[in-house]
């Protein structure tokens, strides 16, 4: 995946993203939303969380003062938004818990697809096989 940067533009029709025009649907249920793609924004997430899990314990502690932000182009040419951060799971010092955030800049950056990891002290993953 390429990690690249630029910002959106609105335009007439709905939002306009990287040269990618975004029509805006109603709902009822939901109000005027663009839809984003779950399945693809899943894999970039899992992607992402399996190059963070190669990193010590120690280099993720930086994620808890600074988050990463980066672009990355999915296979299909959608350009996705990802931001990883860390907090502590319960107590200061203990298990450690990595967030990765993934959105397409348009209204899914509101509510962006989610997955998490947590890292113990002694480096191992927490409520895992």
């Amino acid at each position: 995946m390429d990690v690249q940067q630029n910002a959106p533009k609105r335009g007439a029709t709905g939002v306009n993203y990287w040269g990618q025009t975004f029509e805006l649907e109603t709902s009822s249920a939901r109000g005027t939303e663009v839809r984003l793609n779950k399945v693809e924004a899943k894999a970039v997430a899992t992607e992402v969380a399996s190059r963070y899990r190669t990193h010590a314990r120690e280099d993720l502690l930086r994620l808890l003062d600074k988050q990463d932000t980066f672009e990355l182009v999915a296979p299909s040419g959608k350009r996705y938004q990802v931001e990883v951060e860390a907090v502590w799971d319960g107590r200061k010092g203990n298990n450690l818990r990595v967030f990765i955030e993934v959105d397409d800049g348009a209204f899914s950056a509101f509510s962006p697809l989610t997955e998490c990891f947590i890292v113990a002290p002694d480096g191992s993953f927490v409520d895992e096989e």
